[in-house]
């Protein structure tokens, strides 16, 4: 009948503030099956001892039925010794977009912006003349407020443009990882730089977070800690560049340009450029962000 008892120098451990680890030593005897080896050595040795969690089992077979056995226990997570793999951390909104969930610590935000540069304004307020013909109000409708199509700083062949704020946002997430393999790696390394345009990702819409990347490093208790971190822009739909030209739907990353024709400008009498047409281009390429396992 197989039994198994503990060995006489048994429970070798070494403690520090950071880590600890003690090994107990058992001897199986009787039976020649490596599964009654482990059977029997799960139930004699707990999951957790002194505060310490069953990290490993190692059994080695003498002959005649009888085994050397030692059991390894370290400071590592409860849940990867058992073999539950922790929730995934909830993003910003608590996974839904406008939530009123707290954030959970292990999400981090910045909304600061920064400068774009564009070509075409949000619209036309006013045009005042030389001649005094100019649309001084923003409510006439005439030959001098169109003019310019909305374009910004006409001059003779180019449109100047303007300098402007535009809203930024940026978000992390920090997951905790039993295992960062190699694999593991290469798939967030691939992921980078792409955009969720297959389908929403904690609360916003696809097309709408571009992935920027990740840092790992190794924690105290042998778990990894990743770091994910994000940049949103919002889709748009309706998007006026002038007040003959609407753009339909501009995803979040999607890149939207004027093109220009000739036109005449009737104040300063020259043959200026006008906007013709707006093109929205991707040049992000589609990824799946379930690679990442942090949820969605």
């Amino acid at each position: 009948m197989p039994n198994i008892y503990e060995r006489a120098l048994s429970r070798p451990f070494a403690l520090d503030l950071a880590s600890g680890s003690i090994t107990r030593e058992y001897v199986v005897t009787g039976t020649s099956l490596e599964i009654e080896v482990q059977e029997l050595t799960l139930l004699a040795a707990s999951v957790v001892y002194l505060g310490l969690v069953r990290k490993a089992i190692k059994a080695a077979p003498q002959g005649g039925g009888i085994w050397f056995v030692s059991v390894e226990y370290a400071n590592i997570d409860i849940q990867q010794a058992i073999g539950e793999e922790p929730q995934p951390p909830e993003g910003p909104g608590g996974g839904v977009a406008g939530g009123d969930a707290p954030l959970p610590a292990s999400c981090t935000w910045d909304t600061t912006g920064g400068t774009v540069h564009i070509g075409q304004s949000k619209g036309t307020r006013s045009v005042t003349t030389f001649d005094g013909l100019g649309d001084a109000t923003g409510t006439q409708v005439n030959n001098y407020t169109l003019t310019n199509k909305r374009a910004i700083g006409l001059a003779d062949g180019r449109v100047e443009g303007v300098d402007v704020f535009a809203p930024a946002f940026r978000f992390t997430v920090e997951a905790q990882r039993a295992v960062c393999s190699l694999a593991y790696m290469n798939a967030v390394r691939d992921l980078t730089g792409r955009v969720n345009y297959g389908a929403a990702f904690y609360g916003f819409q696809a097309g709408e977070v571009l992935y920027l990347g990740a840092s790992a490093r190794p924690g105290s208790t042998s778990r990894w800690a990743v770091t994910h971190s994000f940049a949103v822009q919002r889709n748009e739909v309706n998007l006026r560049i002038s007040d003959t030209i609407v753009v339909p739907v501009k995803k979040g990353w999607d890149y939207i340009w004027v093109g220009y024709r000739k036109g005449l400008n009737t104040i300063m009498n020259q043959v200026v450029n006008v906007p013709a047409a707006a093109f929205v281009e991707y040049v992000y390429d589609n990824g799946d962000f379930d690679v990442l396992e942090i949820g969605r």
